[in-house]
């Protein structure tokens, strides 16, 4: 089950876990940037506004029924929320969940989803991740360790190329960047266009380069392989 900012939690493991980030939404997230123009989240008030920001709870036993409840509330949500508008779904786990197990949820999920051109984040106590306009200020940070998942936006470019990821991953991730916002006409969505572009072309090279050293590595290899088993 997922609710709105004007529903109360529909679960009752949610209910005191709630209100801490349902501030961190309307209330932080709203607020003046301190390091550049703009708000901490520019998609925050207009979303809040048209009450396209949906909250849920995915608190299981186990690593699997966790993610199939994940899987369950963003199913959810992308039947529910106005395909029209930005919207985000704000995923709960408990406040005990492990962090390793978080992060290689998002991970994992992150791969599947921005194949549908949507990002998914997390959020938790000690994010160490901080604003791209300044190094010690951490937007990211929430009591209750939660999943974000919300529409690709241009200015996501910045977390598609992470190193975490193989570069075939890196590549699939700037070609979807590139398929939602090509045609779209503005100065600065075009820079960003171009420079994915940039990287994609960059990294097949790299992966071009790699397979030909294999092969040539392959190619050597098997003669010096039969004439040493003929010695």
């Amino acid at each position: 089950m997922i609710w709105d900012l004007s529903e109360e939690p529909q679960h009752p493991d949610a209910e005191s876990l709630y209100p801490a980030i349902r501030d961190y939404i309307s209330e932080f997230l709203v607020l003046d940037h301190p390091f550049r123009k703009g708000k901490v989240c520019p998609y925050a008030p207009a979303a809040i506004k048209q009450k396209n920001i949906f909250f849920s709870y995915a608190g299981s036993q186990t690593i699997k029924n966790t993610e199939n409840l994940i899987e369950k509330s963003i199913n959810e949500w992308q039947k529910k929320k106005d395909s029209g508008l930005f919207s985000a779904l704000i995923i709960m786990l408990p406040a005990e969940f492990s962090l390793k197990s978080l992060l290689q949820i998002q991970r994992k999920k992150k791969i599947k989803y921005v194949k549908k051109q949507l990002m998914i984040g997390a959020t938790y106590s000690i994010n160490q991740s901080p604003s791209i306009h300044c190094s010690s200020y951490y937007p990211l940070r929430t009591e209750t360790p939660c999943l974000i998942v919300r529409p690709l936006t241009v200015d996501d470019l910045v977390f598609l190329n992470p190193k975490h990821y193989s570069v075939l991953n890196r590549i699939k991730f700037l070609e979807k960047f590139v398929e939602k916002f090509e045609e779209k006409k503005s100065e600065r969505i075009e820079k960003q266009v171009n420079t994915a572009k940039s990287l994609i072309l960059s990294y097949k090279h790299k992966l071009l380069t790699r397979n030909l050293v294999i092969s040539i590595s392959l190619a050597l290899a098997l003669p010096l392989t039969f004439f040493l088993t003929k010695l």
